[in-house]
């Protein structure tokens, strides 16, 4: 019987860590060069800050997501394969693959035989015990943020459904409300946000608002920069609530969008988690055989 041999999962996550080390190149230089701002505008009710995009991504990166994930699951169904070699059994006559779930029942049950049964036929138990520990579900409530996780997903809508959506979104953003009139007028409430459900910010997305206050003089509390200076911890203002200002342009990103939605930082964890794996079987492998020239166990 032949033995295991992992070199082409190992070629297949390579492929994929160098098509996302494209795909990454690409987004930078979208971001680079896309001209991001954003703008307060008057709003019937008071004052809006609004994102501003000239352009979108490339409609056609869903494709050189689904390639790039579609290589990186195929190293771990190749390595499935390996495995079961390396442990004497016959891959071909089942149909071995590396599961990925995240929820523990789901994966333990299935019918007369688990997916865990089905998928791993003919892997001994010294591989699957890495594997389950490989699971999502190991996670608990954060499964769905496992890099398989995210993998999966990937490669379920792709070979299945239809392409994810590439869009640009606002990541974090910095923003001052502004209190007075002339002179009196000044900036508070600093708010850092984060968005956190990946909403694409579209072009002219309102990012914040802020509205008038009924008082034509209010009591608030003073900058801390001030009372750092020994000012009073209160001041009083003339005036509404008067507008927005930016003190920095938003932290953008791009981000892929359908079932699951994620930032292209993220999508950056799948191929090393599935290279990771790779290795440690190799290791795992390799370390059982006899080096050249060693006498055999008997």
């Amino acid at each position: 019987m032949s033995s295991a041999d992992l070199t082409n999962a190992r070629k297949l996550a390579k492929r994929a860590q160098d098509q996302f080390d494209a795909l990454e190149a690409s987004v930078n230089t979208f971001l680079d060069d896309c001209g991001w701002y954003s703008e307060v505008a008057p709003d019937k009710n008071g004052w809006v800050l609004r994102a501003r995009i000239p352009q979108q991504p490339p409609e056609d990166w869903w494709l050189d997501l689904g390639e790039l994930a579609g290589n990186a699951r195929t190293a771990l169904d190749h390595l499935v394969f390996q495995l079961a070699i390396d442990s004497g059994s016959n891959p071909d006559e089942s149909r071995t693959q590396f599961p990925i779930f995240e929820v523990e029942d789901d994966y333990l049950q299935g019918g007369k035989r688990s997916w865990r049964e089905r998928m791993l036929a003919g892997v001994a138990s010294r591989h699957r015990r890495i594997i389950d520990n490989a699971q999502p579900y190991k996670l608990g409530t954060g499964a769905s943020n496992h890099p398989l996780a995210l993998l999966r997903s990937l490669t379920d809508r792709h070979k299945h459904r239809e392409q994810h959506v590439g869009a640009a979104y606002l990541e974090r953003f910095t923003v001052l409300q502004m209190y007075g009139e002339g002179d009196a007028r000044i900036g508070m409430g600093m708010t850092i946000g984060q968005v956190q459900n990946d909403e694409p910010v579209l072009d002219k997305h309102v990012i914040h608002a802020a509205y008038p206050q009924a008082e034509a003089q209010r009591e608030i509390p003073a900058p801390q920069e001030t009372i750092d200076l020994g000012g009073p911890p209160t001041m009083i203002v003339r005036g509404d609530l008067t507008g927005l200002e930016v003190t920095k342009p938003p932290e953008l990103t791009v981000g892929f969008f359908g079932d699951r939605s994620f930032s292209i930082v993220r999508l950056a964890n799948v191929v090393p988690e599935v290279t990771q794996l790779i290795e440690r079987f190799e290791r795992r492998i390799e370390g059982k055989r006899p080096r050249p020239g060693s006498p055999r166990q008997t």
